[in-house]
């Protein structure tokens, strides 16, 4: 609300200065960390002027806060309040913090020692309206501190609203940052984290004024304002010290109590001003988020109090300098993208420096998946510094860098060897980046692929549809995809640059993708990057030699002659920049031209892209519309598998004797695709040797099948298969002791696919030898008299553990002189008979 004022205080100023610096500390109850605030700044805000539509409008509000007390202050807050309950006056809608500041220091609470202060800002608005002159709003601004400790600033205190009068006497000369100096609407580049001395120099009243206060306006978000430092050639005041450690010069000992009867007024004499030089140390906290811009403009202002009327500099609506605030990033690679078990790739890091200062103890730490590690003890370095560590140890997962220095607009690049032994996808994220203590929010990501399949085909005769993008009417861009192969996660159209649309009127067929407008001017050097393109891109893991083709068309009238306009065409693989460009001549006409073919430079062992640009356009805008349709990328697949089984015949046969082992390899999922160093190997269990004689046979083509009699182990090395061929190796296995045998080989592998390690890759078959059946006998007395008797018993064993036997028999001539007397019993089944002999005589 507006609130009425004697004369007196309308004389001397009609601006409430609001000031704070002279008003007496605030101390917290006596403890053994001792607490005070201060103001520090003027407390005016002074809007309405001749056109307050563009007057300064944003202000900063700040206090120190010091250790008066003999021990550690910790963890040491901040927050400014409205609506002061001891203020009087309401609040005011024209009176806010800055939208986008902060309102309170809260994280990263400072420690102040026995005697140190530190300062804490706050950005006010007012309200560009006609409305807020003469308005005022109640504030405090409270400290805080680890034990209880909390002051508050003097209340009642307010801030005011006043009229402001542009004064070519106050103008700003220069913006410097670490003494660069930066023009009049130029840009300054700052990395987050990193601190920086930013200089305000302008000039004033030769003799000064009795208030003056010189600042930049730094949104507290994105600026912590570590201190300032204020130099004026001119300073007659027993109250500005020479240089001020501040942005406010009271020269006069300004009253600022809304209740004191001087109210708003000096209480002395005394001025400062002149040439004012004030010297900023600030941190960069972050990249600017809504509503703040990047660049953010940051408005300066000079403004004073003399002869009862308030002045700003004339030059502020042109005096703003733009802050591009930008964060050191990390990222990473691997290369190669896929390896063999127990292979090696490169991990890369690369640091990015996009400040113009240089940045140092920069620092991550990266901890490597499990299944990853460490190959190979060095660690090269590139733009760093003096980086640690020098070296690792074979096996090392966690990997920690440390005091790594990156110059301005330059990068540091770190190189590692690492492997792993076991097929996998290996996603790999680093910790973020810091600098010092400063976490930049930056982190990197890379994925390393082991596999024991070789890579796909660069080349091969029959290369297959992985994508195709037939456009459709009815919307602005193509669809993801019109047809995709099994094997091919995804695949995306984009577009940039241009004005893009599905045409219904042009093309054959009708449908077609159309773009406008080209560059006028077609060299056979493509433009490096184009700056409108069609693009695509799609999953490549399973296939090698990638490449786009498609039908265009350039209508007749809309281009140049045929010589001076091209189509070009860029790649990237996995993500990576595109490269250089090809450039082919164009052809216009009034009918889709087939394009036949255009292969990527590399092929992604994750994705690969392509961008489709062209240029020779004719002058207007609307002329060179470049159409697209029947777009179909094509590749090279990775071979199916060979799969092999094995069977032996027969699956059982008695000790001593031999089976044939068999093994069908079959190669009749690859259709087209024919496979070389094609092998497997066989291990015998221990029971079964290669039969002498091996009885080899082969109709499998090449190679060398190896089987020595008497050992153990069966293999087929450097073999070829026939599209869709199959064939076999046979060869005589002999069981020399009896027993149930499975035999597993390994898996079949082929130079184009690896081995096969699912099911179908390797053979399995049983095999069962048998023992014969063991008999003894005896009798029950070793000698008898003439015409007695004694028993004779026949025992049969089997010796197989789990066979049965059957059909088991055996016969026994009793020798001449001896009889059988009677029929004996029988445990084991089967018949027994006996035959008696002549009567002896």
């Amino acid at each position: 609300m507006t609130r009425s004022r004697g004369n007196y205080f309308k004389l001397f100023l009609i601006l409430g200065f609001l000031l704070g610096s002279i008003a007496a500390p605030v101390r917290s109850v006596k403890a053994a960390a001792d607490l005070s605030i201060t103001p520090i700044t003027l407390n005016l805000i002074v809007l309405y002027c001749n056109n307050f539509t563009v007057c300064p409008n944003h202000f900063p509000i700040g206090a120190r806060v010091c250790n008066d007390g003999d021990t550690l202050a910790e963890d040491v807050k901040s927050s400014f309040s409205f609506a002061d309950l001891l203020d009087p006056y309401t609040g005011d809608p024209y009176i806010n913090l800055r939208p986008g500041t902060s309102q309170a220091y809260t994280s990263d609470g400072i420690d102040l020692a026995p005697g140190e202060c530190t300062d804490f800002y706050y950005e006010v608005e007012v309200t560009r309206d006609g409305n807020a002159y003469d308005n005022t709003r109640g504030y405090y601004i409270t400290a805080t501190a680890d034990g209880g400790l909390s002051v508050d600033t003097t209340r009642p205190r307010e801030l005011y609203v006043e009229y402001l009068i542009s004064q070519s006497r106050n103008s700003v000369s220069e913006i410097r940052v670490d003494g660069t100096p930066i023009v009049a609407g130029g840009t300054m580049t700052l990395v987050v984290g990193q601190t920086y001395t930013i200089e305000l120099v302008g000039f004033t009243a030769t003799n000064g004024y009795e208030q003056i206060e010189s600042f930049i306006n730094f949104p507290n978000t994105i600026f912590q304002v570590l201190s300032v430092s204020t130099d004026y050639s001119a300073d007659s005041s027993a109250y500005v010290n020479d240089p001020e450690d501040k942005l406010y010069g009271d020269g006069c000992l300004w009253e600022n109590d809304p209740d004191s009867p001087n109210y708003l007024s000096c209480l002395d004499v005394g001025k400062a001003g002149g040439d004012i030089t004030v010297t900023y140390q600030v941190k960069i906290l972050q990249v600017p988020t809504s509503p703040l811009n990047n660049p953010q403009g940051l408005s300066t202002l000079i403004y004073d109090f003399s002869g009862s009327s308030f002045h700003y500099n004339s030059d502020f609506s042109v005096s703003t300098r733009y802050a591009n605030i930008v964060n050191a990033s990390i990222t990473k690679a691997f290369s190669p993208k896929t390896i063999n078990p127990d292979g090696t790739s490169t991990l890369t890091f690369t640091i990015t420096n996009p400040g113009p200062s240089q940045i140092s103890s920069v620092n991550f730490t990266d901890n490597l998946p499990a299944g990853i590690e460490i190959e190979g003890t060095t660690v090269n370095y590139s733009g760093c510094g003096t980086p640690s560590p020098a070296s690792f140890t074979d096996g090392d997962t966690n990997l920690s860098f440390s005091n790594i220095t990156v110059a301005g607009l330059s990068t540091c690049q770190i190189d590692v060897s690492v492997t792993g032994s076991s097929d996998g996808t290996y996603n790999n994220t680093s910790n973020n980046l810091y600098i010092g203590t400063d976490d930049t929010g930056s982190s990197a990501l890379d994925t390393l692929i082991i596999t024991s399949k070789p890579p796909p085909p660069s080349t091969c005769a029959s290369p297959v549809s992985l994508a195709t993008w037939t456009i459709p009417s009815g919307s602005t861009e193509p669809p993801a995809y019109t047809t995709i192969d099994t094997d091919v996660s995804f695949a995306t159209t984009a577009s940039a640059g241009g004005t893009f649309a599905i045409d219904t009127t042009e093309g054959n067929p009708v449908n077609s993708w159309s773009g406008y407008p080209w560059p006028i001017v077609g060299t056979s050097t493509p433009p490096n990057p184009p700056t409108i393109y069609y693009e695509f891109s799609l999953d490549t893991s399973n296939y090698g030699g990638v490449f786009i083709a498609f039908e265009y068309l350039m209508p007749n009238g809309e281009w140049a002659k045929p010589g001076d306009n091209y189509l070009y065409i860029y790649s990237s693989a996995d993500g990576g920049a595109y490269d250089a460009g090809t450039a082919y001549a164009g052809i216009k006409g009034s009918t889709f031209e087939p394009f036949p073919g255009h292969t990527a430079l590399t092929t992604g062992s994750g994705t690969t892209s392509f961008r489709i640009s062209a240029a020779g356009a004719k002058s207007t805008p609307s002329d060179g519309i470049l159409y697209l349709d029947n777009i179909n990328i094509q590749g090279c697949p990775r071979p199916e598998l060979p799969r092999l089984s094995k069977a032996f015949a027969p699956s059982t046969i008695t000790e001593g004797n031999t089976s044939t082992l068999t093994f069908s390899v079959d190669n009749t999922d690859n259709p087209v695709s024919a496979l070389s160093g094609v092998g497997f190997t066989d291990n015998l269990p221990s029971g079964l040797v290669v039969a002498n004689p091996n009885n080899l046979s082969t109709t499998c083509t090449g190679g060398t099948v190896t089987a020595t009699p008497g050992s153990s182990t069966i293999s087929w090395s450097g073999g070829s298969l026939a599209a869709s061929e199959t064939c076999t190796i046979s060869v005589d296995i002999l069981g020399d002791t009896a027993g149930e045998y499975e035999n597993i080989s390994d898996s079949i592998t082929s130079a184009e696919t690896g081995p096969n390690t699912t099911t179908d890759g390797y053979g399995t078959d049983s095999l069962t030898v048998i023992a014969p059946p063991v008999i003894a006998k005896s009798f029950g007395a070793s000698s008898i008299l003439t015409g007695n008797t004694t028993s004779l018993t026949f025992s049969i064993d089997n010796p197989n553990l789990a066979t049965t036997l059957t059909g088991v028999s055996f016969t026994d001539i009793l020798p001449s002189g001896l009889d059988v007397s009677n029929t004996s019993s029988s445990q084991c089944g089967g018949t027994l008979t006996t035959t008696d002999n002549s009567p002896l005589d």
